[in-house]
């Protein structure tokens, strides 16, 4: 399915195909561009926060009331690899692989940037655990990055991730994750 110029529909969509409401590492930022509103997707863990810092700054000083995705993409965003989208399919994907995706109201592509960054600490295998095939993949202390991880090599629109706070004193983070489409209500 193609973007809409209407902003609006094209955040439903958005919120259809990918778990916004559902899962707590699922950003969704409303900005104004210019004199237009605009919209961001993507993944935390998979962006680090001094990137997006730097996008953002780039992003909200613009003035002019009339701007075009290509003077974004060419002029505005201080990042390399950005390119146009006008497919829901694919922005779903890029989204779930770390990209950050952009929309602005009146116009009927988007933008994907792709600031990935994966955690600085690499995870090891984990000593108890050996395995002998697959990935060696272990998880770390950062919960953030632990979902990327998992995020990483389940793609999955499905994916959920709900983060409750347990015990009475330590009131300890966890996060419950699983398959929507295989899970019972």
């Amino acid at each position: 399915m193609r973007l809409f110029k209407d902003i609006e529909k094209n955040k439903e969509i958005i919120r259809n195909i990918l778990p916004v409401k559902e899962s707590f590492d699922i950003i969704e930022k409303n900005i104004i561009i210019g004199s237009e509103k605009a919209y961001m997707v993507f993944i935390d863990g998979f962006v680090k926060d001094d990137i997006m810092l730097r996008i953002l700054e780039a992003l909200l000083p613009i003035e002019e009331t009339e701007i075009t995705i290509g003077e974004l993409i060419h002029q505005k965003i201080p990042y390399i690899e950005v390119e146009t989208f006008t497919d829901f399919k694919l922005m779903q994907k890029m989204v779930l692989s770390g990209a950050v995706a952009l929309l602005v109201d009146g116009q009927d592509q988007g933008i994907l940037i792709d600031a990935r960054e994966y955690p600085v600490r690499s995870p090891e295998e984990p000593d108890l655990e050996k395995v002998t095939r697959g990935s060696r993949d272990g998880l770390v202390e950062t919960i953030i990055f632990n979902t990327a991880l998992i995020r990483r090599r389940l793609r999955d629109p499905n994916l959920i991730f709900e983060i409750k706070s347990i015990g009475k004193r330590s009131q300890t983070d966890v996060v419950i994750a699983y398959l929507k489409d295989f899970v019972d209500n």
